[in-house]
């Protein structure tokens, strides 16, 4: 039987992210696990980064998938784009089992894009 990951606060998600984005940029690809550990390690158990980065990984799949481009925004001449915060606002609390390789971690999306659209803020006016 799996483990359930617990949800974790989104800010964290976000913070890891942000750090990961940052590494990227000043040093090239590299291991995102050491970027969410240097960003989270000093406030969170070595569980709870793992959950973290956990969340991360079963989003960055998810989106690998083709889910989620409503909330995705390409910027030209870069080589990443933006997430809107609802992607991970809900990544911070979808059901998500572990699996027995990280790269087989991904929200289910019948479970997933409902979270994303109650956290997304509405366009225009009805």
């Amino acid at each position: 039987m799996s483990r359930s990951i617990p949800a974790v606060p989104a800010e964290y998600i976000i913070a890891a992210n942000e750090k990961a984005v940052s590494d990227h940029e000043r040093f090239g690809p590299g291991d995102v696990l050491a970027s969410v550990t240097s960003a989270l390690s000093g406030q969170l158990s070595s569980q709870e980064v793992l959950d973290v980065a956990h969340r991360m990984f079963a989003l960055v799949n998810f989106l690998g998938e083709g889910e989620g481009q409503p909330w995705l925004t390409e910027l030209n001449g870069q080589d990443y784009v933006l997430l809107d915060d609802a992607l991970f606002q809900a990544a911070a609390v979808a059901p998500l089992d572990e699996t027995e390789h990280v790269r087989d971690l991904i929200f289910d999306k019948d479970t997933f894009l409902p979270l994303v659209l109650q956290y997304a803020e509405s366009e225009g006016e009805a």
